[in-house]
């Protein structure tokens, strides 16, 4: 289920440049994830294909998700895109100082580093984020569905296969 407006206020109040935010997209199916950097702005990464539900460049950013891809930096409307947000807790001793965070996001965007173009496998917007702010890129959500088509497929029959000579 989705946030209030009052939890989003309050979970937005508490953000600090160098948290490793999500959000909720397509009905909850998975989350898109990013690095706050201040002043209302998100480094992500995207994929190169429409990734929002509008074609019209946003006033506060310039952002239009109907073009843009890679790593982008846009408003945490743009990032959120009308849904619920969260913060990613970690242990501190297992992240990068916050403006470290932030120097490394900012360096991928600029091209000083490559991070790859998104692969949803192999190079996703939730790697990006656990690498800038652990150094290691990880992803849940591969994990999970890894692991849901392994059980998948595990549950389908066998299927018997005879000679045709």
């Amino acid at each position: 289920m989705g946030q209030s407006s009052s939890q989003q206020r309050r979970i937005e109040r508490r953000l600090q440049p160098g948290d490793h935010i999500t959000t909720d997209r397509y009905v909850f199916v998975y989350q898109h994830h990013g690095i706050y950097v201040g002043d209302d702005m998100v480094i992500h990464l995207l994929p190169l294909v429409k990734q929002g539900n509008s074609s019209i460049q946003c006033q506060k950013c310039g952002h239009t998700p109907s073009t843009h891809g890679g790593i982008v930096k846009t408003c945490l409307s743009c990032f959120r895109d009308g849904n619920s947000m969260d913060i990613i807790c970690y242990n501190s001793w297992d992240c990068k100082a916050p403006d470290e965070v932030v120097k490394t996001a900012t360096e991928f965007l600029e091209g000083i580093r490559s991070f790859g173009d998104y692969n949803f496998v192999f190079n996703n917007c939730e790697d990006f984020a656990s690498f800038c702010k652990t150094g290691t890129k990880s992803s849940e959500q591969r994990a999970k569905g890894i692991t849901l088509a392994t059980v998948a497929v595990a549950a389908l029959p066998a299927v018997k296969i005879s000679r045709l000579f």
